[in-house]
């Protein structure tokens, strides 16, 4: 399918519990302003160019000691809403929660994602019963 695993694995992960969105990413041509670069932790930081500006969408010391403290702030069960994949670092310390009933992310460029896809295992929110995936580029716009 692919030359390049992680990626299929994230294809196949998505078209498990969303086979629409995962054709609709897999004809998606990667987002070219999208460049990774290594935290000082070695984990991989997805950073957009924005003119000659490259701004990294995750902290580039720790990501994933820096994502686990965001489940502290929330206590509450229930359902969450969050804005923007990134690479997921944000997210995944949530699925530890069995309080927590459902995850909406909204990412609204789906070329974004296709290059995460690219670098970043996702396989695990993708696979999680309790994640949904809403990819629009419309949305936000008037």
């Amino acid at each position: 399918m692919f030359d390049n695993p992680i990626l299929e694995r994230n294809f196949l992960a998505l078209a498990a519990n969303n086979p629409e969105l995962s054709a609709r990413i897999g004809s998606t041509s990667p987002l070219k302003e999208l460049t990774f670069r290594r935290a000082r932790n070695g984990v991989l930081v997805p950073a957009l160019k924005v003119k000659s500006r490259l701004t990294p969408l995750h902290s580039t010391f720790d990501p994933l000691k820096e994502g686990e403290r965001l489940p502290d702030l929330y206590s509450d069960a229930g359902f969450l809403v969050i804005f923007g994949i990134g690479a997921g670092y944000h997210i995944t310390p949530f699925l530890k929660n069995r309080r927590i009933s459902n995850i909406l992310i909204i990412e609204k460029n789906p070329a974004l994602l296709r290059r995460v896809m690219e670098n970043i295992d996702l396989c695990g929110l993708f696979m999680d019963p309790r994640v949904q995936l809403l990819v629009n580029e419309e949305i936000g716009r008037a």
